[in-house]
């Protein structure tokens, strides 16, 4: 499993790759973050699941193989991606994706 992220700050920009279990919360802005949160934050991971530049490199996150993914029986998971502008000092949310590992 890997991520990719295009932001128009290329190398420059640092992506970071979210997620939450279940689906997408209720969408909601914070001031001085651009774009829309959809992840639910009472089931955000404590941790990046991968991170990257936002030019569209590959992020890994899991090797391929039997079991690198456990079973979840259904579970919905929502990724969403932060685009962080260390210089300018802004952050981006991505578009959400949610998922059913099965």
């Amino acid at each position: 499993m890997a991520f990719r992220c295009y932001h128009n700050l290329g190398a420059a920009g640092t992506a970071a790759v979210l997620m939450s279990v279940g689906p997408p919360g209720a969408p909601f802005t914070v001031a001085g973050i651009g774009n829309t949160v959809y992840l639910d934050l009472a089931t955000l991971a404590s941790t990046t699941l991968a991170s990257g530049p936002s030019d569209g490199t590959v992020l890994p996150f899991l090797a391929a193989g039997l079991g690198a993914v456990p079973s979840s029986a259904g579970l919905p998971i929502t990724f969403q991606g932060v685009v962080i502008d260390f210089l300018g000092g802004t952050l981006d949310m991505t578009n959400a994706v949610v998922t059913t590992l099965l």
